[in-house]
């Protein structure tokens, strides 16, 4: 992980998940703390799925094709940004022009309850990323029943968590708690069937 702030933005590297192949869909979760609310999340190559910001904070989901030639790492940046968290997730087996089929978004103010936020998928076998980025440091407590893919405890706190669902319709109601109260920005995306869940890389938090 690295960061810089050129200009006023502050910049965080994501490293390429150990393992990744051509062709693997690569799905970057991005959580943003600020003084200022942060701005949009970018990263080059990598195109927007969802993202929603609260008063200082902001999370985000991209995503990205694999490609031989990658580089072993990309940098994400937010405008007004003074705290950065980013994970990386790789999938196997998707394929299309357009992988995540849907998006949804919700927001809390100051709770130790979050809403993860539903989407209605039209396939059957559909993987879906849930994203819950934190306006301050804090634990954050999974629901029953989804994979843990990355845990951030402090600066731009997050949980990103996967779950398949195997046959289309509402995805269903599910929390994630916080041991303290804190506002959230949570992203719910579904991507396209996939075979499987390679690995994912996680690159901390910065103060």
């Amino acid at each position: 992980m690295r960061s810089s702030r050129p200009g006023g933005r502050r910049r965080l590297s994501a490293t390429r998940p150990a393992g990744t192949q051509a062709g693997d869909l690569l799905v970057a979760a991005v959580a943003v703390n600020g003084l200022l609310l942060p701005g949009t999340v970018s990263g080059s190559g990598w195109t927007v799925a969802g993202q929603l910001n609260g008063a200082t904070h902001r999370t985000a989901v991209l995503w990205r094709y694999a490609t031989a030639s990658d580089p072993t790492s990309w940098s994400f940046s937010s405008s007004n940004a003074t705290q950065m968290s980013a994970a990386i997730t790789a999938y196997r087996g998707t394929a299309g022009t357009t992988p995540i089929l849907t998006s949804a978004a919700s927001s809390e103010l100051l709770n130790s309850s979050h809403t993860i936020p539903q989407v209605t998928t039209t396939a059957d076998a559909t993987q879906l990323l849930h994203v819950t980025g934190f306006s301050g440091t804090t634990t954050a407590t999974p629901p029953a029943g989804v994979n843990v893919r990355a845990t951030v405890g402090g600066g731009a706190s997050m949980l990103v968590t996967d779950r398949s669902q195997f046959t289309a319709g509402p995805s269903g109601s599910l929390t994630v708690g916080s041991n303290t109260p804190r506002s959230s920005a949570s992203v719910t995306v579904a991507i396209a069937p996939v075979a499987t869940v390679v690995r994912y890389a996680h690159t901390g938090h910065n103060d």
